[in-house]
């Protein structure tokens, strides 16, 4: 089986030898699991020369987008499920009756399912892409500011950073105000400022619907003014200078810094970057998308079916089909999913009587600590069988809300450490979060959904993303660096020369070809 680590601090090994979640499993069922373990930070191109050499695992667990499916799908490396009777397994056949897109997200041209079920159903995972976090105490504790709702006030607050020994360590230096790794995260946010700009979906990056027409967003003025007020705060020294460079580890670095130094990183999670342990991570904020010059903007929510995708693929090399889907069933029943999450009386145990969970409904378990700070290798955490149902998330019994809901209003610190130690915080914080922008989202109708390609196009497709979005990826960071000079009208041109040249144009006409 292929799997991803590196990004979870607590997940080093899949092995049986070191994982005890994995011992769980095979003892249970009895099957033996020979794992090749990728980072996070080079998966994709770590897979695809693994698939290109032939010698490749009978699962790969996630990492697909659905041009990927319909590419590999052709190929003949991940086979179609619906000949092993996949509706006869009761959650499985539950997933596809209760979230009727995994049809249209999971089946390829030929109208087959080519991927297990992944449901993610959460409101914190929908407002995901291109989430801001701020130190809290620097505002908290310095009278003088507030948190920044526009472009002028962001400015002003980063250069306060910049200009000021905040963490009052003595070194007026030493402080980064802003920061992150992710450039289609970042870019997006800023963007968001502007436009109803859409990250996520069909398209991806910047490719959305506009009153039915498929349109390129990083083509549109606004997307350049984004471009250009990112490029004048790379120009102040307000955006780390070799961020374009920075590593997950290096930003990791700055955050966990002894003293605080960094204000402002962007990112799905702030736990992805601190960690859920260090005593500082409760003091990051979600910060919203800045107010732009129309006096609103939009937030980072993704599109309204990205809470189903592909989760295990079959491939060629499988000896039983069926037996892999069977595994994948019973490890997406109750039990096995909280075991996933760790052993019981470990990360969770049974509810209080009479306790109410998060969403005042009784609840169905008691979170004890959190996932990412169960002990070492005791977890496959999201590797695991991923069928996640609202009311499963929100049964968790509610512990300390009380505090939560002051903290995050007033950020007390005679409130910290019982944040910290609160198993609710991190569930409680980002629904409050998400629900604070919710009448910000941008509209279902700007997402493409997904559309079954012919083999021809989708082909197509998958080899005009694969030049398309390292492409993307370059001229953001040339234009906000100052390698291209985003006000130059000739570089420009040039820009949208190439993204003909590379065929985004074609692409869209592609996924026009396919609405309604």
């Amino acid at each position: 089986m292929l799997m991803q680590v590196g990004g979870y601090a607590n997940i080093t090994s899949f092995d049986y030898r070191d994982n005890s979640f994995t011992r769980e499993i095979t003892d249970r069922t009895g099957i033996q699991f020979d794992f090749i373990t990728v980072p996070n930070a080079d998966f994709g191109t770590r897979r695809n020369l693994l698939l290109a050499s032939g010698d490749y695992p009978d699962v790969l667990n996630g990492g697909f987008g659905f041009g990927d499916m319909a590419y590999y799908s052709q190929e003949g490396i991940i086979v179609p499920l619906d000949d092993y009777h996949l509706l006869e397994y009761p959650m499985i056949a539950k997933a596809f009756n209760d979230y009727p897109a995994l049809n249209t997200v999971l089946r390829m041209a030929d109208g087959k399912v080519y991927a297990l079920p992944l449901v993610d159903d959460a409101i914190w995972s929908t407002y995901q892409m291109g989430r801001g976090w701020i130190y809290m105490p620097w505002i908290r504790d310095n009278r003088q500011m507030r948190f920044p709702t526009t472009q002028d006030d962001f400015t002003a607050y980063l250069r306060w950073i910049r200009d000021t020994d905040v963490n009052r360590n003595g070194n007026p230096n030493d402080e980064v105000p802003l920061a992150f790794t992710s450039v289609f995260h970042s870019t997006a946010w800023f963007a968001k400022s502007f436009m109803p700009f859409v990250y996520g979906g069909e398209g991806g990056f910047g490719l959305a619907l506009t009153n039915g027409r498929v349109t390129e967003q990083y083509r549109a003025n606004e997307y350049r003014d984004a471009l250009r007020y990112m490029a004048s705060l790379y120009r102040e020294g307000l955006i780390k200078q070799d961020v374009y460079t920075m590593t997950g580890d290096q930003l990791r670095a700055l955050a966990l810094n002894p003293d605080p130094i960094l204000g402002v990183f962007i990112d799905s999670y702030a736990h992805n970057v601190m960690g859920s342990t260090d005593p500082r991570w409760p003091e990051n904020f979600v910060l919203a998308p800045m107010n732009g010059p129309s006096g609103r903007h939009w937030s980072t929510n993704r599109e309204p079916w990205g809470i189903t995708r592909a989760a295990w693929h079959v491939t060629d090399k499988a000896r039983d089909p069926e037996l892999i889907i069977a595994l994948y069933d019973f490890m997406a029943t109750d039990e096995m999913h909280l075991f996933g999450r760790t052993m019981k009386g470990v990360t969770w145990t049974d509810p209080d009587p009479g306790a109410l969970g998060l969403n005042g409904k009784p609840a169905l378990y008691k979170r004890l600590i959190q996932e990412l700070q169960a002990p070492l290798n005791s977890i496959w955490y999201i590797h695991s069988a991923q069928i996640i149902y609202m009311d499963r998330r929100m049964g968790e019994q509610a512990e300390g809300m009380e505090a939560i809901n002051r903290w995050l209003t007033t950020g007390d610190p005679s409130l910290r450490s019982t944040v910290l130690a609160s198993p609710s915080f991190l569930l409680g914080g980002l629904i409050n979060w998400s629900l604070a922008d919710a009448p910000n989202a941008i509209p279902d109708n700007y997402f493409i959904p997904p559309a079954i390609l012919s083999d021809a196009d989708s082909k197509r497709v998958a080899d005009i993303r694969a030049v398309l979005e390292p492409y993307l990826t370059q001229s953001i960071a040339e234009f906000v660096t100052g390698v291209r000079d985003i006000n130059n009208n000739t570089a420009w041109t040039a820009y949208n020369a190439d993204l003909d040249r590379l065929g985004a144009q074609e692409r869209a006409t592609i996924y026009q070809r396919y609405q309604r």
